[in-house]
């Protein structure tokens, strides 16, 4: 996998050089550049999602390290309000990652009982859930004080509710 990767960036760098002598193509329109950006900004936020899972899930099975963890959860986070349109979709995605920040911490805390973590592992994985938890507190306040009545909407995302947390917080 890594091997692929590298050919692939050695291959967009070849191909960016080769187009080092030609002309700038036409600049598309703004609505056309936006809506790329959002297909772009949602690819992310489903890799994030997706990534998130798969790593809370290999932590358990002791795989992946806690901070390895606990950065797919905050990019997550961050992908997801970057990309959501509305208050009530914003506040699925942070309920989603604090709920797989408490997760992660209640199997780092059985671990840490255990004499199996440190007690900085302790401490980042209550530092994450407690960032989670304060980011859906602001979300929260922010929804109650926005307007009723956004003509924006989030059809184009996973539906959150449908797709439960996969990884199971025991170990």
């Amino acid at each position: 996998m890594r091997l692929f990767c590298i050919s692939l960036v050695g291959l967009a760098l070849v191909g960016l050089a080769s187009l080092g002598g030609a002309t700038a193509p036409e600049a598309p329109d703004a609505a056309t550049q936006d809506e790329e950006l959002r297909k772009l900004m949602i690819a992310r936020y489903e890799a994030a999602g997706t990534e998130m899972e798969a790593r809370a899930a290999l932590f358990n099975a002791g795989r992946v390290s806690l901070t390895d963890t606990c950065d797919a959860i905050r990019r997550f986070s961050t992908a997801g309000l970057e990309v959501a349109r509305t208050p009530a979709y914003r506040i699925q995605l942070c309920e989603r990652a604090l709920q797989r920040a408490m997760a992660v911490e209640a199997s780092v805390k059985r671990k840490f009982e255990s004499d199996v973590e440190p007690v900085q592992a302790m401490k980042l994985a209550t530092y994450t859930r407690l960032d989670m938890e304060i980011r859906l507190h602001q979300i929260r306040k922010a929804a109650s004080a926005e307007k009723a009545g956004n003509p924006t909407d989030d059809k184009d995302l996973p539906d959150l509710k449908a797709n439960p947390p996969a990884a199971n917080a025991e170990t």
